[in-house]
C-alpha cells in the first residue's frame, strides 16, 4: 500500500493520508491481482493502482466511476494503462486519480467537494463495440482512524461555508447625478440564491472560511453597455469588530473587462471567524460612465450550517 504520514495525537494515530482495502464483489472481467488505494484528506483526493489480469484493449478505464454515499459517480481527472505479458498473460498496471464530489449542495455554493469518506464503489467498465460490461470493487479504509483522522484534518474541524444572505447599506455616491445620468438601468441589486445582477453584471459567490481566513470565489459576467473595471483592493470586509482589504499577490489589482467578458478568482482575507461579513462592492465601476460603482449595496454573507445539519 502507499505510505501513511502518521501523527501521535492524544496516543491516538492519525493521518492526513488513509490507506484502504480494496475488494472485488466478482471476478467476470478481469482478475485483480495487486492493489494500492489511499485518500488525501486535505486535498480530496483519492489515488488507486490495480494490476489486472485481462485484455487492456478492453478497458475503458476513462469511464470508470467512483462512487461515494450519496451517489455522486465520479470519473477519474487522471488515468494511465501500462500492459506487459508475463508467462503469455497480459498484465495491466491502472493508475487513476479521483477528485470525488462528497456533498453535492456544498459543491455548488462553496466550490469544496466535502470530506473524504471511509468506504468508496469503483465500477469498472469493459468490452468492445461499445457493449459495456462492469465489474464493482468495494474500497475500505479502518473507520476508527479514520473517523479520528477526519476530526482533525476534516472540512468539519476546519471550515465554515457562507452563503449570500441579503443587500447590506447602501454605498454612498459622490456624485448622485452621475450616477442617474450615466447608468441608464440605475437599479437596486437583484439577489437569487449566491448571484447579485446590476446595471447589466452578474457575479456568483462561492465563500467560506478556512482556518484563519475567509475566502471569496467570483464568477462574473459583463453584459453592460460598457467596459468595467474591478479594482480588487478595494473590495473591502467588514465585520463588527473589523474592516479588512484582502490579501493578493499580484502586480495588478485592477481586472478590467469589456462587454461580454468573463472571468473568474478567489481572493482572501486575514479574518476570525465571525457569523456574517459584509462586502463592499464600490470597486466595481464603469469606466467609460466616469467611474461610476455599478452596486450601490454591500451584499451580505452569512455562515451557513451545511457541514453540521442540525
Amino acid at each position: 500500500m502507499i505510505a501513511c504520514n502518521i501523527d501521535q495525537r492524544g496516543g491516538s494515530k492519525v493521518s492526513e493520508i488513509l490507506s484502504y482495502t480494496v475488494t472485488s464483489r466478482d471476478q467476470n472481467l478481469f482478475v485483480l491481482t495487486k492493489s494500492a488505494c489511499s485518500a488525501f484528506i486535505k486535498s480530496q483526493q483519492v489515488e488507486l493502482e490495480l494490476t489486472i489480469e485481462g485484455k487492456s484493449s478492453e478497458m475503458i478505464p476513462q469511464l470508470w466511476e467512483l462512487s461515494g454515499s450519496e451517489g455522486t459517480r465520479n470519473l477519474p481527472v487522471n488515468f494511465s494503462v501500462t500492459s506487459s505479458q508475463v508467462d503469455g498473460q497480459e498484465i495491466s498496471l491502472v493508475k487513476l486519480s479521483f477528485r470525488p464530489v462528497h456533498q453535492r449542495r456544498l459543491f455548488q455554493e462553496t466550490g469544496l467537494r466535502g470530506d473524504i469518506e471511509g468506504k468508496y464503489l469503483l465500477t469498472m467498465y469493459a468490452g468492445p463495440n461499445e457493449k459495456f460490461d462492469q465489474q464493482i470493487l468495494v474500497l475500505e479504509t479502518d473507520l476508527p482512524r479514520y473517523r479520528e483522522s477526519i476530526a482533525v484534518f476534516g472540512l468539519q474541524a476546519t471550515t465554515t461555508p457562507y452563503y449570500v444572505s441579503g443587500l447590506g447599506n447602501t454605498i454612498p455616491s459622490a456624485d448622485k447625478t452621475i450616477v442617474n445620468a450615466a447608468i441608464k438601468n440605475d437599479s437596486e441589486p437583484r439577489v437569487t440564491g449566491n448571484e447579485i445582477l446590476a446595471n447589466g453584471f452578474w457575479i456568483k459567490f462561492s465563500a467560506y472560511h478556512q482556518h484563519d481566513s475567509l475566502y471569496i470565489n467570483f464568477r462574473v459576467v459583463n453584459q453592460s453597455s460598457g467596459t468595467v473595471s474591478i479594482a480588487l483592493d478595494q473590495l473591502v470586509i467588514s465585520t463588527e469588530s473589523a474592516i479588512q482589504k484582502p490579501f493578493f499577490i499580484m502586480p495588478n489589482p485592477i481586472v478590467q473587462m469589456r462587454n461580454g467578458g468573463r472571468n473568474e478568482f478567489t481572493i482572501s482575507f486575514p479574518l476570525a471567524r465571525s457569523v456574517k461579513y459584509e462586502l463592499d462592492l464600490s470597486g466595481i465601476k464603469l469606466v467609460d460612465q466616469h467611474g461610476v460603482s455599478i452596486f450601490k449595496n454591500s451584499v451580505i454573507f452569512t455562515s451557513s450550517n451545511i457541514l453540521n445539519p442540525s
